[in-house]
């Protein structure tokens, strides 16, 4: 990874007009129609039915939009969190379905039963986004201040303070301990009483810290990545592979890889960083890459999901045995990719193939949860009222019983809003507690009907507003200066994936809730960190930048 010299002075063009960032981003969006317009002349050539048309429209309208709205703007320049997260929704619901069917051989509406419904829905979505984004804009471009007041407020806090090393990998492995002991020594099941077990899980997202010390630059560092430090990423990244697989949690693995690419492709974006120039070590890298995630962590990954049935049954360090007994039996394993095409009437998921690229661009769940919403009609009042109880269930329980709100919470959070919308479709008495995973145009047709999407609209704005809280974006003119929070950093993968969300209920949920939750905590663990590092420097042990000192004391 090489650092543009141009912007080590934090220094960012402000790309002010069209012109400007037609210059800068030129390149990536000509490669970008030049990928699409393959996939999409594949489509055309090899699946004719009217239904895919129609759907590869919707694909190029939605993507000439994110461009023109997006990088045909200072829209990155400005407001970078808030940008970044409508373009992980155009990428996970426009972009890379069309790309990653046509590499599979597939069309782009493979086993969608409503297919204009979910391109439409998904092409409404992003303007509304991209609308409410633009009056986001304006309002901000509009203020006298410099500042917004969340701004200002994490600022006095010390949010734009970057931690030492020492401080990164202290908050690293807190986080780790901290999924460790909960997917080893708790039970999988909410209990409302184990309130010391939920603050403990709240520290697991700080597990991946130490992936954004190469980035350091992004919230104002200057780090030399040596061969110690990948050797030293490399290490933690295996024991967070070896806790993910006793967690049977793909995901939990999968952000070590998301938070690496997702602060390059930010600082990218950016002009913080340069991409490698190609030669035959990035060439040999890229390749072994990807064998490994089309190869070995794809089974893996099939392996986890195999052995997901006996993880309340056994032991954590038997449930990782089991997985590797399973991963190393390839004919099971090619068994279960062929078994798990075949067509489940009562919940398919199948779309793409390959099961981690499923987890960024299922359109399937789009599909399934718009298929449940016709069933029950748009609307539906017990929707609504699970909907509103979900988001009280998103408190602490002190909290509801302070505010006197009744409800069942642990009922309601042992299942997911996509088992509730089967429930009622269906009646089915066992459809709850599978934690089938709904999608908020599905979710909000049943809920509010079409009005869904102005809730979308009114709803995001604040979070817009809060997640560029995190970065620091000063001056105006031909150049700006800017820095991020750690904490924020520390969010991308779930900002780059905000959307597509359960419900439009979660925007709100995100903005009352998990925002402040987020900025307690990091406040909290920056401070402890910052104590302990204090007394490591006084005794010698590391020196000012959270580095080990060869002089300790004592």
């Amino acid at each position: 990874m090489k650092v543009n010299k141009q912007v080590q002075n934090s220094q960012l063009t402000n790309y002010s007009n069209k012109a400007d960032a037609k210059k800068t981003y030129g390149r990536m969006i000509d490669f970008s129609w030049l990928i699409m317009l393959i996939a999409v002349g594949y489509q055309v050539l090899v699946h004719t039915d009217m239904k895919n048309i129609f759907a590869l429209s919707c694909v190029v309208v939605g993507w000439a939009l994110v461009v023109k709205a997006l990088f045909l703007t200072n829209s990155f320049a400005r407001h970078p969190f808030s940008t970044f997260l409508i373009l992980g929704y155009a990428l996970t619901q426009i972009y890379f379905p069309v790309v990653f069917m046509s590499i599979e051989g597939k069309s782009l509406i493979h086993n969608l039963e409503l297919p204009n419904e979910v391109f439409l829905h998904a092409l409404f979505s992003l303007i509304i986004l991209l609308i409410a984004h633009l009056l986001y804009r304006r309002k901000a471009s509009s203020s006298n201040r410099s500042l917004t007041a969340a701004q200002q407020v994490l600022q006095r806090l010390k949010f734009f303070v970057a931690p030492n090393n020492f401080q990164i990998w202290f908050m690293g492995f807190l986080g780790l301990f901290s999924m460790f002991f909960i997917h080893f020594f708790t039970s999988t099941s909410y209990d409302e009483k184990e309130t010391g077990n939920n603050i403990i899980r709240s520290f697991i997202p700080f597990a991946y810290a130490p992936f954004f010390i190469p980035f350091s630059l992004l919230f104002g560092k200057v780090q030399i990545v040596s061969k110690r430090l990948k050797f030293q990423l490399l290490f933690y990244g295996m024991l967070i592979f070896v806790v993910s697989i006793g967690a049977n949690s793909r995901g939990a693995f999968m952000y070590s890889f998301t938070a690496l690419g997702y602060s390059f492709i930010l600082g990218y974006l950016l002009k913080r960083f340069q991409m490698p120039k190609i030669n035959l070590k990035i060439i040999v890298g890229f390749g072994a890459a990807l064998w490994l995630f089309t190869g070995p962590i794809q089974d893996i990954g099939v392996a986890m999901v195999m052995v997901r049935g006996a993880r309340e049954d056994v032991s954590r360090v038997a449930l990782i045995s089991k997985t590797l007994e399973v991963y190393e039996d390839s004919r099971a394993i090619a068994e279960y990719k062929k078994l798990a095409k075949v067509t489940n009437p009562d919940w398919d998921e199948n779309y793409l193939d390959n099961i981690f690229l499923a987890r960024f661009c299922n359109l399937k769940f789009n599909d399934l949860s718009l298929i449940q919403a016709r069933g029950m009609g748009a609307g539906n009042p017990k929707m609504f009222e699970f909907s509103v109880n979900r988001f009280y269930s998103s408190f602490p329980s002190p909290v509801l019983k302070l505010l006197n709100i009744d409800v069942k919470k642990e009922e309601i959070v042992s299942s997911s809003i996509g088992d509730y919308l089967y429930y009622i479709t269906t009646g089915d008495p066992y459809a709850m507690g599978w934690f089938r995973t709904g999608h908020f145009c599905g979710t909000g047709m049943a809920t509010f009907g079409w009005w869904y999407l102005l809730v979308l609209g009114i709803s995001i704005i604040p979070v817009y507003y809060l997640v560029d809280a995190f970065v620091l974006v000063l001056g105006k003119g031909t150049a700006s200066s800017f820095k991020f929070s750690l904490c924020g950093l520390l969010s991308i993968t779930s900002t780059f994936s905000f959307l597509p969300t359960e419900s439009v209920i979660n925007a709100v949920v995100f903005t009352l809730r998990e925002w402040p939750q987020t900025v307690l905590l990091y406040f909290v663990i920056f401070q402890f960190t910052l104590i302990i590092s204090s007394l490591f420097i006084k005794r010698g042990y590391i020196n000012y930048h959270g580095k080990y000192s060869l002089a300790q004391n004592g």
